[in-house]
């Protein structure tokens, strides 16, 4: 999918872990229902979100290894490929308040959109989120706390839209 930053790492399989691994794969997903997609999607989503809370946005340039901007980078192509994973799959559901969770999505992008594009992060026409190649290794590590520490807004809503896919999936099922 040309919509999607990270192919098969680590990282983006451990959001998905431990039962849904395989649908980071578009060959995979195409043979999940939209329903199983949304749970997982959701699910995974709120993995990546915790990830990126975990981090230590206050540390000096100089405290903070090249391992841990490396990290960092795949962490956070991690959640920006869930970001879209959610977004597609909620836009492909015949649920409506999972559909609605998803356009919710897409207007959080839009109302956060200077923000994360000062930090490298674009949002395409569709709502997808879109990392920079040089965005983490171009910025400080303490330039991305705003958006992505445990304080963050735009990640305590990301988070809430989640929930709400999860929760409504479990009653589509």
């Amino acid at each position: 999918m040309s919509n999607f930053s990270v192919n098969a790492t680590y990282y983006l399989r451990n959001a998905y872990a431990p039962n849904n691994r395989t649908l980071i794969t578009e060959t995979n997903r195409k043979k999940e229902t939209n329903s199983k997609l949304s749970q997982a999607d959701s699910n995974a989503l709120k993995k990546a979100i915790r990830a990126l809370q975990d981090y230590d946005y206050s540390k000096s340039e100089s405290e903070v290894s090249s391992a841990e901007k490396t990290r960092f980078d795949k962490e956070l192509r991690a959640f920006i490929d869930t970001y879209n994973y959610a977004m597609e799959s909620s836009s492909k559901s015949t649920n409506r308040d999972i559909k609605n969770a998803g356009k919710s999505l897409k207007e959080l992008a839009k109302k956060y959109e200077d923000e994360l594009k000062d930090i490298g992060i674009t949002k395409k026409t569709n709502g997808y989120l879109n990392l920079s190649s040089s965005a983490t290794s171009n910025l400080k590590l303490s330039a991305f706390g705003d958006m992505f520490g445990s304080s963050s807004n735009f990640l305590k809503e990301v988070r809430n839209y989640a929930g709400k896919i999860a929760r409504h999936v479990d009653t589509y099922i």
